[in-house]
């Protein structure tokens, strides 16, 4: 498997998402936004531009603020599966009891990767 490595600050090699994000910001018509990019366990950028909303007096942007993002987070969670996935590192029918706390709750008896991702799983 190849893993890009950062050993040093390259926080400019985040430059063009940087860019993107704002240019998409803007063309959407959003007040601001916020991007946090975590390598290795690391953070290799972290930026906060614009305002919490378009009114007159709204606050900036930072580290603190809380961003509505409904349904956008599964198509961040399935890419993540489908790398993890293509990599190997687990099965798509893969049993989730393998992945909890708690795994002996009945809830999760036939529960599978699978069945998180499509929303199938039962659980509530």
């Amino acid at each position: 498997m190849n893993k890009l490595l950062l050993k040093n600050d390259y926080s400019n090699l985040f430059e063009d998402v940087y860019t993107q994000v704002k240019e998409s910001a803007e063309k959407l018509g959003s007040s601001g936004a916020a991007l946090f990019i975590i390598h290795n366990d690391k953070i290799v950028t972290e930026s906060y531009f614009g305002k919490q909303s378009n009114a007159k007096h709204a606050r900036d942007v930072k580290a603190d603020t809380q961003f509505h993002i409904a349904s956008v987070r599964k198509t961040y969670i399935g890419f993540a599966a489908a790398y993890a996935i293509y990599n190997g590192y687990f099965s798509i029918d893969d049993p989730i009891r393998l992945f909890v706390e708690d795994s002996y709750l009945p809830a999760y008896e036939g529960v599978t990767i699978r069945h998180l991702l499509t929303h199938t799983h039962g659980l509530t």
